[in-house]
């Protein structure tokens, strides 16, 4: 999550863990308007998106939007972070 601190695309986080959710803050530029235009949420509980090292570094290449990536290892990361960490997990959301 802090990688997308320093994307400038949210505010801050609150992991509340007992209930097993994030709460993620929108960043607001100065004219009042949200830095993410769109959100796409990928995870659902029935059907976890899981995706391999190769097909985010497909997914990664070329694209404007920052997605948010669960690891096993590394815990939370953006979608360029785990590609640099060379790690897949499972896709919980894209930012636009």
């Amino acid at each position: 999550m802090d990688d997308t601190f320093k994307d400038g695309l949210i505010s801050g986080y609150k992991n509340y863990v007992s209930k097993g959710l994030v709460e993620i803050f929108l960043k607001y530029d100065s004219n009042n308007k949200c830095t993410i235009t769109r959100v796409k949420c990928l995870y659902k509980p029935s059907l976890q998106n899981t995706i391999r090292m190769q097909q985010l570094v497909a997914d990664t290449k070329n694209t404007v939007y920052t997605g948010i990536v669960r690891t096993a290892s590394m815990g939370f990361l953006s979608n360029r972070k785990a590609v640099k960490n060379k790690t897949g997990g499972i896709y919980l959301v894209k930012f636009f």
